[in-house]
C-alpha cells in the first residue's frame, strides 16, 4: 500500500529542503564543493585534490552541481577544453546558511 501512495507523489512534492539536502549529501558533492571553494578550479586541479574520486564520477557530479547552478563552467581562453568550475552566487547564498547551522548546532550540543 506504502508503494502506491509513494507513487502518487512526486519527489519535489514531498519538501524542497528534503529534496536540496538529499542532493547536497549525494557521495562527493560537499567534497568537490570544498575543493572548487573560493576560487575557480580546472578540471584536473580538481581531480588532483580529491585523487580517490573516479574520474568519470567526478565529471557527473561537476555536471549534477552545474545543472543544480552550484557551480557553473567555462573553457579558459587559449587552451584546447580545459574546462573551469567556479562557485556561484546561488552556492554562496546557501553556504551562509550550513554557516548558521553550525553555529546553532554549537550552541545546543551537549
Amino acid at each position: 500500500m506504502s508503494e502506491k501512495i509513494s507513487e502518487k507523489i512526486s519527489e519535489k512534492e514531498i519538501c524542497p529542503v528534503i529534496n536540496l539536502f538529499s542532493f547536497i549529501w549525494k557521495k562527493w558533492i560537499l567534497l568537490i564543493i570544498k575543493s572548487v571553494s573560493d576560487w575557480c578550479m580546472c578540471f584536473s586541479d580538481i581531480e588532483k585534490t580529491l585523487v580517490w574520486i573516479n574520474p568519470r564520477i567526478l565529471s557527473t557530479r561537476l555536471k549534477e552541481l552545474e545543472k543544480n547552478w552550484f557551480v557553473s563552467s567555462h573553457i579558459k581562453a587559449n587552451t584546447k577544453n580545459k574546462t573551469i568550475y567556479c562557485l556561484t552566487e546561488k552556492w554562496m547564498c546557501f553556504s551562509q546558511n550550513i554557516k548558521n547551522l553550525e553555529e546553532w548546532m554549537k550552541k545546543w550540543e551537549n
